[in-house]
């Protein structure tokens, strides 16, 4: 899905909530909370990122083995506000 249909998606469930900005406005204030929230995720190390009424970001860091040479790369677990136990876990090298 990208930005465009998200926020058509949004719309179809809450035609309020982007009626007072343009798609333009909407689809940069998306762009730019997915960035924040890429942003933070790179930096952190280990530990948990807390985004009130969205979830919780686990950042675990992980060394494995790889031809060789230790490959240290993160695992990331997101659980969203008010889920229990399923989640989705997130790769990054």
């Amino acid at each position: 899905m990208n930005v465009n249909e998200l926020i058509v998606e949004i719309q179809k469930k809450d035609p309020e909530l982007f009626e007072k900005i343009s798609n333009i406005q909407a689809t940069v204030l998306i762009r730019d909370v997915f960035k924040h929230i890429a942003e933070t995720l790179q930096s952190t190390e280990a530990g948990i990122v807390h985004y009130p009424g969205l979830g919780n970001f686990r950042v675990e860091k992980i060394e494995r083995q790889q031809n060789g040479e230790t490959v240290a790369s993160k695992r990331i677990i997101f659980h969203g506000a008010g889920e229990r136990k399923s989640n989705r876990a997130l790769h990054s090298d």
